[in-house]
């Protein structure tokens, strides 16, 4: 397991695209940093990778991952403010706008 730590508006990831199997997103529940840190872990992740957003209850953080990607490919746990993106049941580019 990779820990990174840093200001992930500023952190190279270079050296990890495509190589993770699963990044966890718990920062800055803003608009622009919860739309920044996402489209980055879409970058991070393999073509079987996850993405976990906690506080995907909170509404900054639903608006930023529901402006980046298709809400029905977005599963929320029932009963908490986790919710999860699977790659291997969907079919993303790495880049998305």
């Amino acid at each position: 397991m990779t820990q990174l730590y840093g200001d992930s508006r500023t952190l190279d990831y270079s050296p990890y695209l495509g190589q993770m199997d699963i990044v966890l997103i718990d920062g800055d529940h803003s608009y622009l940093t919860c739309k920044s840190d996402s489209a980055n872990a879409l970058k991070l992740i393999n073509n079987k990778g996850i993405i976990i957003w906690d506080d995907y209850n909170a509404l900054e953080v639903q608006r930023a991952v529901n402006e980046l990607l298709p809400k029905e490919n977005i599963f929320q746990l029932q009963g908490t403010g986790f919710a999860i993106l699977d790659r291997s049941l969907t079919n993303f580019p790495t880049e998305v706008s």
